[in-house]
């Protein structure tokens, strides 16, 4: 593997891990105030969790995928 796959792979898990971990309190209010200090949990702040955290589901299984092949075969 050359420097650069293998820094793109470095670059690829680390944006794996830091996205999957930001679901967490995105999906679970209980793990926000605690991480975050939030105390209201109003129908905006539902509404605008749940659909920031579907984008970060896709980010995360973009950026898997990119990992298992990052770069394209000839």
């Amino acid at each position: 593997m050359n420097d650069q796959i293998k820094w793109l792979k470095i670059a690829y898990l680390a944006g794996i891990i830091l996205d999957a971990l930001s679901l967490i309190p995105m999906l679970f209010p209980p793990i926000a105030e605690l991480m975050w200090g939030f105390d209201k949990f109003n129908g905006e702040y539902l509404f605008a969790m749940g659909f920031g955290a579907s984008l970060m589901l896709g980010w995360t299984l973009l950026l898997i995928w990119a990992y298992r092949e990052p770069r394209k075969k000839s």
